[in-house]
């Protein structure tokens, strides 16, 4: 739980990466899910505050994912619950490994056992799959990342506007690829590099209205990273993010679309050090650039806009 902001101001990174899409679709007051896998990663960083300078945009908190920076060794996990299954394997030859994982979700024998307070008429049903490549150079590491999630539901939502639950059918298509690299460049100087993009495509159906919306979304980060002493470290950024987002609105004879595109460079610096055994402070920095456009617009008639 995150005390203000809504899910827009608590993002997901991977590696570094932004996530734009995140979670899984859900009706209103329903809580959503992240749509990866735990096994996946080394671990969890969940901050509520006082995070890095690394990430900006007045966020009410992040959730910093990473994947490990060696060659996976081969296994194969199989997952099983009331609710769908999941498989899980690695291969592993030379100085590269490929780990894929896949799950598929559907509530409606769990439905028909525990009778929620959801009235479906689809019960909700998900299908994803991860894969992650790995491949070690000399002094560098290159990491990729791929993810795609499918879901559909139905049921009768309530609505103050309306007497009676209002039916809402919702299919979604969401995937997202992230490629980094890490090189050690000696001297204790090293130098990280990423890519992100995401699509995330809805078609939702609510009584008699048709919204189908899209959003495209880029990150792209260089990062270099110093060592002075083993507690002293410095961070030196740069970062570029683009985000383009449609929707269509559709009843009867009226039809019209909408959306912005947003445009960001972010550049950042910031050094960690250590002042007590088990406290440490962190001095940071970080502004935008004069490379800042978010532009709406509208089938309205109404010409783009730029902030």
């Amino acid at each position: 739980m995150v005390h203000g902001g809504d899910a827009s101001e608590t993002q997901t990174y991977i590696n570094g990466i932004r996530v734009a899409q995140p979670y899984t679709a859900t009706p209103n007051e329903v809580p959503v899910r992240g749509r990866f896998s735990p096994m996946l990663f080394k671990g969890v960083n969940f901050s509520t505050g006082g995070y890095s300078a690394e990430f900006g945009n007045a966020l009410s908190s992040i959730l910093a994912l990473s994947t490990e920076n060696t060659i996976e060794q081969p296994k194969t996990e199989v997952s099983l619950s009331s609710v769908g299954l999941g498989l899980g394997h690695t291969l592993q030859w030379g100085k590269n490994s490929l780990t894929f994982n896949s799950s598929y979700t559907n509530l409606k024998p769990y439905s028909k056992i525990i009778t929620p307070d959801i009235k479906w008429t689809k019960p909700y049903e998900n299908a994803s799959g991860e894969l992650i490549y790995r491949h070690q150079f000399r002094k560098g590491f290159l990491n990729i990342y791929g993810a795609y999630n499918f879901e559909n539901m139905g049921l009768y939502q309530s609505d103050i506007n309306y007497e009676e639950p209002i039916p809402l059918k919702k299919k979604s298509n969401n995937s997202y690829a992230n490629i980094t690299y890490s090189q050690d460049l000696g001297n204790r100087w090293a130098f990280n590099s990423g890519v992100g993009i995401g699509n995330l495509t809805d078609k939702l159906h609510y009584s008699d209205i048709y919204l189908p919306n899209d959003e495209k979304s880029l990150h792209v980060k260089g990062t270099l990273r110093k060592t002075w002493k083993n507690s002293i470290k410095s961070i030196w950024g740069i970062e570029y993010f683009d985000n383009n987002y449609k929707e269509e609105y559709h009843r009867q004879e009226l039809a019209y679309s909408y959306g912005y595109h947003s445009k960001m460079t972010s550049l950042f610096t910031e050094t960690t050090f250590g002042l007590l055994p088990n406290l440490i402070g962190k001095i940071g920095l970080r502004g935008l650039p004069p490379i800042y456009k978010t532009r709406t617009r509208s089938s309205q008639g109404r010409p783009w806009a730029t902030l």
